[in-house]
């Protein structure tokens, strides 16, 4: 045997104590998970307790409940990362193993629904279902289930090629949201909007400014175009500065001025209408891709998923702060701000502010929500590791 071999036997040797003892970690966490539904079911009605003191004691219990489940999930991915190196000796033991995940795992679910159904009887809603298990630990394992079967290598190829259509799919309609609106854009620009708009703007139109701010800016661009002609004839000429000079002077560069105020009319209002275009383009292949949208948010929830929970609520908390953090106001008042200027407006400052006081408000209180309906069910450790990078 050659060194090669020999040092890969006891790798192999290795990593499989490895995954024997990351299986047997699960294994005590979900005994664990069981006998702390056992105690809660015990304490549920008993008649010495207050309220208060059941509360402190179920509290006390989540926060056992959600340390088992952090570690049956790190304990399930670390198996997962390492399993192919597994042995057909080994092979009947991890099943077993697996199984008895399994099985503890569905009875939680199924008094998981037995709680749903009681609250439906009991005329509350739940649009969304209530897991006690993460269905992050449920998509592991079900995973690792369909790995360690003998006759998964067909199922696997067949996965490989629909993760890879998925992956072409969102990259290619990623692709076509950014260049079909362009494009069409462009076209319209070019061949429509541009060249019937300026000869309806210089030949039906007496109008040289689109608005009063704009007008406020060109009166603004003259002072100074004024100034600047003063100062350049008294430094090119010793003598007295001929009247006739200066205002020949101001009349070219007012000329200049004119024609240029005009052209930007004009590109105000293609760029509306064009920008207008943009959107009707990307609102309909939005409309008419609801399939290809689909396979889009499906991968970016895996690529989100599949990052650690400090990473993903590193990302939440920086997406946070920058919309709805202490500096953001200030961001949100040079955007709109930026945006008006654009559309050739006045920046108004009321209409700034009011904008500014209710935007953050109402996407901190939809982001919330998020949190509380969605990411707390889903994946309860993120919103722990969230609320307390955020303290």
């Amino acid at each position: 045997m050659s060194k090669v071999q020999t040092g890969f036997s006891v790798l192999r040797g290795w990593v499989i104590r490895f995954l024997d003892k990351e299986l047997e970690i699960a294994c005590m966490a979900v005994r664990q998970i069981q006998e702390i539904e056992r105690v809660y079911m015990r304490y549920q009605d008993a008649p010495h307790l207050t309220y208060d003191q059941f509360q402190t004691l179920r509290l006390y219990l989540d926060t056992i409940r959600e340390q088992a489940l952090d570690e049956m999930e790190q304990s399930l991915l670390h198996f997962e990362r390492f399993f192919w190196f597994r042995t057909e000796q080994k092979q009947l033991t991890f099943q077993n193993k697996l199984w008895f995940i399994e099985g503890i795992v569905w009875e939680m679910n199924q008094s998981t629904e037995i709680l749903q159904q009681q609250f439906k009887t009991n005329g509350l809603t739940a649009d969304e279902p209530i897991g006690l298990i993460p269905r992050s630990i449920a998509r592991t394992f079900s995973r690792l289930q369909s790995e360690l079967d003998p006759d998964a290598e067909p199922l696997l190829m067949q996965e490989f090629k629909l993760i890879r259509y998925q992956a072409i799919a969102s990259f290619q309609f990623f692709g076509h949201l950014l260049f079909f609106p362009w494009v069409s854009q462009k076209l319209f620009k070019i061949f429509f909007f541009k060249p019937i708009i300026s000869h309806w703007w210089n030949t039906g139109q007496r109008e040289l400014f689109l608005n009063s701010f704009q007008e406020q800016k060109a009166l603004e661009e003259l002072q100074k175009l004024e100034d600047t002609a003063w100062l350049d004839l008294l430094m090119t000429h010793s003598s007295e500065v001929p009247l006739s000079l200066f205002i020949n002077t101001i009349h070219e560069r007012a000329l200049q001025l004119v024609a240029s105020t005009n052209d930007y009319s004009i590109q105000a209002l293609v760029q509306l209408c064009t920008d207008g275009i943009f959107v009707c383009t990307l609102l309909l292949l939005l409309a008419f891709s609801q399939r290809k949208l689909s396979l889009a948010q499906s991968l970016i929830y895996e690529l989100f998923y599949s990052l650690s929970d400090t990473m993903k609520a590193f990302l939440i908390l920086l997406f946070t702060d920058l919309l709805i953090g202490f500096h953001s106001p200030h961001g949100w008042e040079i955007l709109i701000e930026s945006f008006m200027t654009y559309l050739g407006f006045a920046p108004n400052q009321y209409v700034v502010s009011l904008f500014v006081s209710t935007f953050p408000v109402i996407v901190d209180t939809v982001f919330k929500y998020w949190i509380f309906r969605h990411l707390n069910r889903v994946s309860p450790s993120i919103v722990v590791t969230y609320h307390t990078m955020s303290e």
